[in-house]
């Protein structure tokens, strides 16, 4: 659990949690795969920047109005922090993508048509009877893993009323909805955050002031955060790609 007591600049901690996640990961010489090794990440971002508040007031207010404003641009553009890790992204990439796209969107559609209603009906249940969003998460997950068998074994009857013969093949059309179910829910989203990264990549080639300012803002909390880090902890920050960084924060 993620335990945020400076509730004054709670959402400051919130947004460095993700903008310098990937970067103190690295630092620790953990695995960005793992969720516990980004979890431990998280801890410790929160645990030096306790530390340095403390004792300097001045730059954490400084440190929360460049959040705070990198957050609201993000939030204008439509962009995650994610998308920002690079200056921008190769344009001969995205011809390759969306090609890749186009050859694999009948099996999206399959899926899409199979799986759209147990997906999106408790999305509408939740949102629009649930006023508290804290259980939203929880109440969806739950109806998804009862209406999707349902929704399935419903498909599987009428295919199967439609094509009794070969045997088989109504085995395989269930098996399929589930499979395909999976493969299509991926592929929406490396479809998102791909249009995302041509997104961002277009405001970067075409100079767009606010998305460069984006970027700079982003360095600055970066350098400020690595700052804390040697401050708070006495180490001294290299190359990620050393895989020499090692803090012990329990000998501060």
């Amino acid at each position: 659990m993620i335990d945020i007591q400076n509730l004054d600049y709670y959402e400051m901690y919130e947004s460095i949690r993700i903008i310098y996640n990937h970067n103190m990961v690295e630092n620790l010489n953990l695995n960005r795969i793992r969720q516990q090794d980004r979890f431990i990440a998280d801890q410790k971002i929160i645990e030096v920047v306790d530390v340095y508040a403390e004792k300097h007031k001045d730059e954490i207010e400084e440190l929360d109005k460049k959040v705070e404003k990198y957050s609201e641009a993000l939030k204008k553009h439509k962009l995650r922090d994610w998308v920002l890790r690079k200056n921008k992204y190769s344009i001969f990439s995205f011809i390759l993508i969306y090609l890749e796209y186009l050859v694999l969107l009948p099996l999206h559609i399959y899926g899409i048509v199979f799986n759209y209603l147990p997906y999106k009906i408790p999305q509408w249940i939740v949102e629009s009877k649930i006023k508290d969003k804290q259980f939203h998460s929880s109440l969806k997950y739950g109806m998804a893993l009862l209406m999707f068998p349902i929704y399935h074994w419903i498909c599987f009857f009428v295919f199967y009323a439609i094509f009794p013969d070969p045997w088989w093949l109504k085995w395989v059309f269930l098996v399929s909805q589930t499979i395909m179910g999976l493969f299509s829910f991926t592929y929406m989203i490396s479809q998102r955050k791909t249009n995302a990264k041509l997104r961002y990549t277009q405001k970067v080639n075409a100079k767009d002031k606010e998305v460069l300012e984006m970027q700079n803002l982003r360095k600055e909390i970066i350098n400020t955060m690595n700052q804390i880090v040697i401050e708070t902890t006495g180490n001294t920050i290299k190359s990620p790609k050393h895989n020499a960084f090692n803090i012990d924060f329990k000998n501060r």
